[in-house]
């Protein structure tokens, strides 16, 4: 069996990657994590 992971990206207007999130198991992380850094950027 392979190897299963979980990767979350965040990224800005222009399409370039502001935030990236490797994590394989802590999935309910990547949301609160990236919710976190997009209300960071206000």
């Amino acid at each position: 069996m392979g190897s299963l992971n979980r990767e979350t990206y965040v990224l800005d207007y222009t399409g370039k990657i502001v935030f990236h999130l490797d994590s394989y198991l802590e999935g309910a992380k990547h949301a609160e994590e990236a919710l976190k850094y997009i209300k960071s950027q206000d």
